[in-house]
Order: structure tokens, then sequence, then C-alpha cells
């Protein structure tokens, strides 16, 4: 339908209604992430492609410079990317959110050591975030994997709350811990 398009207002209509179809698609994942309903569809990935594609993906209005720090030779993993996609979006976007102007976001990759208690030396995949915003409050740090928890204004084009409390879902679901 794109393509049949010529009206130069229609197609900005037809750009804006496609926005708002992506967006309702993923506040449907995120409420069914955090229901417990999720259908994860896994199989091997690279972590690269997923990070480099959300990174292209995400709105980066402020103009934040992203760096992407990736260990050489991470094994391709058993992931749902589409669910994974969601998740470092989330927490990406919350950084960008905070760094009005200037900053720099840096993602880093790598295999790391982890030693729980009672096992062997397992190695396990470590991916961080850090950014130059104005940081957590030390009140809120124990709620900001809370749904509805936002320091935002509430609002379609503001936060829900729901961010992170689906990126933390999303992360345990594969496994994993934030």
């Amino acid at each position: 339908m794109r393509e049949e398009i010529t009206d130069v207002l229609q197609k900005e209509l037809f750009e804006e209604a496609e926005k708002a179809c992506e967006q309702a698609r993923n506040l449907t994942y995120q409420f069914i992430t955090l229901s417990k309903g999720a259908m994860f569809k896994k199989s091997a990935h690279p972590i690269e492609d997923i990070l480099c594609a959300i990174t292209e993906k995400v709105e980066n209005k402020n103009k934040v410079t992203i760096l992407l720090n990736i260990q050489d030779r991470i094994p391709p993993l058993e992931v749902d990317p589409d669910y994974l996609m969601i998740a470092f979006e989330n927490i990406i976007q919350n950084g960008l959110d905070t760094m009005a102007g200037r900053g720099q976001l840096e993602i880093q990759a790598k295999i790391e050591s982890f030693v729980p208690e009672n096992q062997k030396r397992p190695k396990c995949l470590k991916i961080s975030f850090k950014d130059t915003g104005k940081g957590i409050l030390q009140s809120d740090v124990t709620r900001v994997f809370d749904p509805y928890f936002t320091t935002k204004e509430m609002g379609t084009q503001k936060g829900l709350g729901l961010g992170l409390a689906v990126s933390e879902s999303i992360i345990k679901k594969h496994g994993g811990n934030i």
C-alpha cells in the first residue's frame, strides 16, 4: 500500500498510522510478557546482531553517541531475538531519555566467569549499559523494576512505567539476571 500512495500528506498519515500500529504491538508484547503468557521462540542468534539492530532502531532524538563494545568470539545464544530486542530497547531508551542534548551510551558485551554457590566456574554473558545521564535517585532504586513505576510524566509519548519491568521479565525468562 505504501508504494501506491503518491500524495505527500497521505504518505505522512500512513507512516503515522504504521508507527501507531507498531507502538500498539509493542505495548501488547509488554502486557503479555508481564502477564507471564509470552511464548518465546528461541533459536541460536549472535548477540552482536541483536545489539547492532536495536541501536539502529531506537529513537535517538538527542543524537547521543552510542558506543558498542562487543568482545570477539561470543558464541550464538539460544534466545528469542524479538523479545530480547524489546528488553534492550527499553533499557537503552531509558538511558537516552535522561540525556538532554549531549551524552554517551556505552553498551558492552563480554563473556565472564561467574561463580554461583556450589558450582564450578561456568561462564556467562554480561551485557552492560552505561550512560552519562543524571542517574537514578537512591530512593527510586528499589522501585525501578516495579510495573507502572516511572519518573517520567505519564502519557502516550511519555512514560508508562512498563519498560524496565518488561525488560526484567524477558531477561529472567531467558535465564538471566538484571
